[in-house]
């Protein structure tokens, strides 16, 4: 994947895709980037973002996709924020619900949270797989609802 950066200087509430080549490590495809305009400061309030990620799957045992969720600003007062699987390709891992709502909680000050959910790993070939998180915060604005994370199989 790309190299991604707060964009400070996007046109407000606009989102930009940019092309980019992949030269890293999870692959060699070209793909978009989108970077969305995540500020805040025409009401000074916290607002949420959560981002998704891509990972292989691995071979032996579990490990974990990581989801950041991340505050725009710090709060003063603790932000609970709620999130659930509401999407995606892969088997729901085991202890989790799909649709079910979990919290996340950012204490004053904090700025970065993340989602840790369970994959398999194993040494079967199949397709990649999705795994899609909504997050909602009743009082905190969201800016980015959504995110999507693919496990990469690599057998």
């Amino acid at each position: 994947m790309g190299i991604v950066e707060r964009c400070g200087g996007c046109v407000p509430k606009k989102a930009r895709e940019v092309p980019f080549a992949d030269r890293g490590a999870v692959g060699d495809d070209d793909g978009t980037v989108t970077i969305e305009d995540t500020d805040t400061a025409s009401t000074g309030e916290p607002a949420l973002v959560i981002v998704g990620t891509r990972q292989y799957e691995g071979n032996v045992g579990a490990r974990s996709i990581q989801f950041r969720v991340e505050l725009t600003k710090a709060a003063a007062t603790p932000i609970v924020a709620s999130y659930a699987i509401t999407g995606g390709t892969c088997a729901v891992p085991s202890g989790i619900v799909k649709g079910v709502a979990r919290t996340l909680t950012f204490a004053p000050g904090a700025l970065a949270k993340s989602i840790d959910v369970g994959v398999t790993q194993d040494t079967l070939a199949e397709p990649d797989c999705t795994i899609e998180i909504t997050i909602t915060a009743p009082g905190t604005p969201v800016r980015t609802a959504t995110a999507t994370a693919t496990v990469v199989d690599d057998d």
